[in-house]
């Protein structure tokens, strides 16, 4: 259209990242403005949106191969974890065979469509068990592990049969569900509740008096938009300053950059009862 009205023009990268999808392709702005009087040759300089998909930081990943009646950590990826354990591969009395969430893990059959982690808030849990017949090769699982991570796990083989072990690809990531006790912190980086010298936030309380409060060089704020990292990186953060408990309702998100450089997001799932509660979040942290 440009070339036929006469125009010609130059492509220089001088575009904007974003990551939300609705904004890609967009115009992000125009100098001069639209309606500015121009003379022959004046040059217009558009600037137009890309999309920058950033990664959830991975906190495990491998395939395994898991035999009859033994348990499966998707947290460290290891076979026969005992009461770590979030998937058992159970055998019944009649020689039926089942993937069986333990120890509070949950689980939910999402089909053979791919599946990422920002998949997995959505999807309907069970913590029960699921019979193997319903899961040929190729069907993908979400799980909320006992530690309250997310991990996408991918039945490899066809259904077993006997004695045969199943196997199974995983990935876990550093995202998920997880409730803090008062006067404990949370580590973004590794996704656990932490000792303070790997802890990016306390949930204090001094005198009835609670807070979240940033630690080791980290730094917090509250945003409008949950999961966008650009709202992050653009965001007022600050390493000193508390956040009033009261501050935080239902649905109140919170930026955060952690004690090693990484951005993080958490999304208050209810409002804090009264002391003492645990603070329930469901958080997210990018690579970088």
């Amino acid at each position: 259209v440009l070339l036929d009205s006469g125009l010609t023009f130059t492509t220089v990268f001088n575009a904007v990242a974003v990551d939300d999808p609705a904004l890609a392709g967009k115009v992000n702005s125009q100098s001069p403005v639209p309606g500015t009087p121009l003379a022959p040759l004046d040059e217009v300089e558009i600037r137009i949106t890309y999309l920058v998909v950033h990664t959830v930081r991975v906190s495990r990943s491998g395939a395994t191969s898991v035999p009859l009646s033994q348990t499966l950590d998707l947290d460290t990826g290891v076979v026969g974890a005992g009461a770590d354990a979030d998937l058992w591969y159970q055998a019944d009395t009649n020689a039926a065979l089942f993937l069986n969430p333990l120890n509070g893990s949950q689980i939910a059959v999402l089909g053979t469509n791919a599946v990422d982690p920002l998949s997995c808030p959505g999807a309907t849990l069970v913590a029960t068990a699921i019979p193997m017949a319903q899961l040929a090769a190729g069907t993908n699982l979400c799980v909320l592990t006992n530690i309250g991570r997310w991990s996408v796990v991918s039945i490899q083989s066809p259904v077993p049969t006997g004695s045969a072990d199943l196997s199974v690809a995983f990935t876990t990531y550093v995202t998920g569900v997880v409730s803090i006790d008062e006067n404990f912190s949370f580590d973004f980086d590794d996704g656990v509740v932490a000792t303070s010298a790997g802890a990016d936030i306390v949930y204090s309380v001094v005198d009835s008096s609670r807070s979240i409060a940033p630690r080791n060089g980290a730094s917090i704020g509250v945003v409008s938009t949950a999961n966008r990292r650009s709202e992050c990186v653009s965001a007022t953060l600050s390493s000193t300053s508390a956040i009033a408990v009261s501050q935080l309702g239902q649905g109140t998100t919170v930026c955060v950059r952690t004690s090693a450089g990484r951005y993080a997001t958490f999304e208050m799932l209810a409002a804090v009862g009264a002391s003492p509660s645990p603070v329930s979040i469901q958080y997210l942290t990018w690579q970088s």
